[in-house]
């Protein structure tokens, strides 16, 4: 029987349950189990987005949302949301790759359903908040920043280090990199 997946995550004495406690973890453990020399985990993805502290809190953007909308004609709302997405089609997926040194184990694009460029943003925002990265410096093009988090329920801690890499494209795109170095302790609840 498969091990159960992470459910809660804890940073710093506070319990986290939304999709960033649970996504990486989960990486951590199928990059760990694809792998186990695997030492450092990468992910790529193309966004015009930046690292933004109001991402962090979903409600205030979706209330946002919801008063641009409520004062939009639903026809027109789904007009452009058509346009636009037959002019930029869907967001790009993230690339994952997995290495042990400089030797690759293994790469591939992680499925649009686990995390596309658009989400990639708002879990590596989690990733800097748990860090304590001062949020005035997230607009910087190379960050870093580790901190331990614990899954309580299956008694595994990890232990987070990694760096964030923006690079200018173009105009109002970046390619966005995230070199994680997992360690993992603990036992799993089974």
């Amino acid at each position: 029987m498969p091990e159960p997946a992470c459910d809660a995550l804890t940073v710093g004495g506070v319990t986290y349950r939304h999709s960033a406690a649970k996504f990486w973890p989960r990486l951590i453990d199928e990059a760990l189990a694809l792998h186990p020399a695997c030492t450092r985990i990468e992910l790529a993805a193309l966004t015009p987005e930046a690292f933004d502290p109001v991402r962090l809190d979903p409600h205030a953007e979706l209330q946002r949302d919801a008063r641009d909308l409520a004062e939009a004609l639903m026809e027109d709302v789904i007009r452009e949301t058509v346009a636009q997405l037959a002019l930029y089609g869907p967001p790009p997926l993230v690339r994952v790759r997995l290495l042990e040194g400089d030797r690759e184990l293994y790469a591939a694009e992680l499925p649009g359903d686990c995390a596309d460029a658009e989400v990639f943003v708002f879990l590596v925002g989690w990733l800097l908040e748990w860090a304590s990265v001062p949020r005035d410096t997230w607009i910087n093009l190379q960050l870093r920043g580790a901190f331990a988090a614990r899954d309580q329920r299956r008694k595994r801690t990890y232990g987070l280090q990694f760096a964030t890499r923006r690079e200018h494209v173009r105009e109002g795109l970046y390619r966005v990199v995230v070199a994680l170095d997992p360690k993992v302790s603990g036992q799993s609840a089974q």
